[in-house]
């Protein structure tokens, strides 16, 4: 991919944010991106993905296909092919063991529904010491993720560590009534999941699962994220506190890490700048974390990172400081 000038990324990360906090301006910044920088690949790409997500699908494909026609000369990687834009890119569901007593399950989810833009998401399965599981960052039940629970044991906890993460909650509370809820304090007041059972909302000073796993919630950051060490695989999961872009499951989650800073490797998108609310809590807590001594980061989207996870976590949140 050839280079953009840092004003690029500034106005397209204002475009596709502005979604989710003042809708009525992301088309219009996202049409002026593409009109400035009308013979480049990205800008185009950037209009399609917000023109898909207010379901303008025709015009959408129309500002993709303006953006294909301008990728050989950016040497631009993502590109969407007809399988991709029919939404038809798919990933191994098997189990996989990532550590003595933890594993996970992986997803592709539609963060817009219909189209290509797929990310990835995984499931944790932590075995507590009564035999029984905890899933944490629930994904899809579907057919592929109820085979590969069966006969792990009795799901005991269904864990949801951030404010963002609600979507299948429901079919776990219906295939597993004997498991308990826990999510962040600020599902409590959060309309989406009003109904749900929560047995409670994570907080240190009650861990829900101290036998297995130290929990720390990240103060100071609107995304109420609780992180969990599991001291005995050494392991640091996070939700979104962080992604991995290295080997990306989809052209779209290739194009998403590349816009917020995280292309080919772990990073902290750069959203997170806008999202600490208290700078010197948050710095607290990123250091109760980094203190846990954790080698594997176990991140919900991108693959696992294994080796020195505590130095690239640590890395990746002092560039969200230098840049606040």
């Amino acid at each position: 991919m050839t280079s953009y000038p840092d004003e690029f990324f500034r106005k397209a990360q204002d475009a596709v944010w502005s979604m989710f906090t003042d809708p009525t301006s992301a088309i219009p910044k996202a049409d002026a991106l593409a009109e400035e920088y009308a013979d480049r690949f990205a800008g185009h790409q950037v209009r399609g993905t917000v023109l898909f997500a207010f379901g303008q699908a025709e015009e959408g494909l129309k500002a993709f296909a303006a953006g294909s026609q301008r990728a050989q000369a950016d040497e631009a990687a993502f590109v969407f092919t007809d399988r991709q834009l029919k939404g038809q890119e798919t990933v191994d569901q098997s189990l996989q063991e990532v550590g003595p007593d933890i594993a996970r399950i992986d997803m592709l989810y539609d963060i817009i529904p219909g189209g290509p833009f797929k990310l990835p998401q995984s499931m944790t399965i932590v075995r507590l010491d009564d035999g029984g599981l905890a899933l944490i960052n629930l994904i899809e039940l579907n057919e592929a993720v109820r085979s590969a629970l069966a006969g792990l044991g009795p799901v005991r906890l269904l864990i949801t560590q951030t404010f963002f993460h609600y979507r299948y909650i429901g079919g776990y509370l219906e295939a597993y009534p004997e498991a308990k809820l826990f999510g962040p304090l600020a599902h409590k007041t959060k309309p989406e999941v009003e109904g749900f059972r929560y047995a409670g909302y994570l907080s240190d000073d009650d861990p829900v699962a101290p036998d297995a796993l130290e929990q720390i919630t990240f103060e100071g950051h609107a995304f109420n994220e609780t992180a969990f060490h599991h001291p005995k695989s050494g392991s640091l999961v996070i939700t979104d506190l962080g992604l991995n872009g290295k080997d990306p499951d989809s052209v779209f989650y290739d194009f998403y890490c590349w816009l917020w800073g995280g292309h080919g490797r772990f990073a902290c998108p750069h959203y997170h700048r806008l999202m600490v609310t208290d700078r010197q809590a948050a710095r607290r807590s990123l250091d109760k974390i980094i203190a846990k001594g954790f080698t594997r980061l176990l991140p919900n989207h991108g693959h696992a990172v294994a080796g020195e996870g505590g130095q690239i976590f640590a890395e990746a949140w002092a560039e969200v400081f230098a840049k606040m």
